[in-house]
Order: C-alpha cells, then sequence, then structure tokens
C-alpha cells in the first residue's frame, strides 16, 4: 500500500497533466481583469483548496 505521502504525490501529478490539457488565460484575459477581481478569483480558489484539502482529511 502507497503512503500518504506517495498518493499525493500522485495525485498531484495526475492534477498537473489534466491541468495541461485546459485552457490557461492568456495574458492579455489576465491584464484586463480589475485588481478586484483578480482579488476575489484568488480568495475562491484558495477557500476551494481547503475545501478539498478538508474532503480529503475526512477521507483518510
Amino acid at each position: 500500500m502507497k503512503s500518504k505521502k506517495n498518493l499525493k504525490a500522485d495525485l498531484r501529478k495526475k492534477a498537473e497533466a489534466k491541468c495541461l490539457q485546459e485552457p490557461v488565460p492568456s495574458i492579455n484575459e489576465l491584464k484586463s481583469m480589475s485588481l478586484t477581481d483578480i482579488v476575489a478569483k484568488l480568495h475562491e480558489l484558495h477557500v476551494h483548496k481547503i475545501e478539498l484539502e478538508m474532503q480529503n482529511e475526512e477521507l483518510y
């Protein structure tokens, strides 16, 4: 059985590979966003990350 650390590393690799298949906002798209919008997006990503970490902890 893989260790928790190895499982996380494997999941990270899979997520990175999937991320490469999805479009990423261009520099021009990011430049057109207001600082408020960028901060709001970062906040949403941070909250989502914490939610996923909490769900992951419940699984183990």
